[in-house]
């Protein structure tokens, strides 16, 4: 029993040093997701206002999660990661919509994606993270209604 103990913490121990020496090569930001940041930082905020040329509802393997917008710039394709919990007016935004965007400029997995901390859409603002860069979940009417019936207040 013994020996099987230390087997196991030899072998932990060996897969943890790969793993810290993996990451350390490769240049990877270990202890954090990615879109988190480790303080706020506005002055590297990106603005950039441009047409969307795609809408993909359910990002690919190895991208960030939740919905992207690709939007047509200058400069090219601009990829950015709205999140899991974008609102409903923006996750049903279409193609040919005019948007603002304001965020974070971000690689992950060797492809640079525009994180979305703001989105004006029709002259509407919609926050998608903090300043930390946190996605916030929106709640809906409906679910702040039952909440608040939940609680005893009406």
């Amino acid at each position: 029993m013994k020996l099987r103990v230390a087997f196991a913490l030899i072998a932990w121990v060996f897969c943890a040093m790969c793993v810290v020496a993996q990451s350390s090569a490769t240049g990877n930001n270990t202890g954090r997701f990615a879109g988190h940041w480790a303080a706020s930082t506005p002055g590297n905020d990106v603005t950039a206002t441009a047409f969307v040329t795609e809408v993909i509802n359910n990002g690919v393997t190895g991208s960030p999660a939740g919905l992207h917008l690709i939007l047509g710039t200058a400069q090219g394709q601009l990829d950015v990661a709205a999140g899991p919990y974008a609102p409903k007016a923006i996750r049903e935004i279409s193609v040919g919509n005019k948007l603002q965007v304001t965020g974070k400029m971000e690689t992950v997995n060797g492809k640079n994606y525009l994180f979305a901390k703001q989105l004006v859409l029709n002259n509407e603002t919609f926050t998608i993270r903090n300043d930390r860069g946190v996605v916030l979940r929106h709640r809906t009417k409906i679910r702040t209604q039952a909440q608040s019936v939940q609680n005893g207040a009406l």
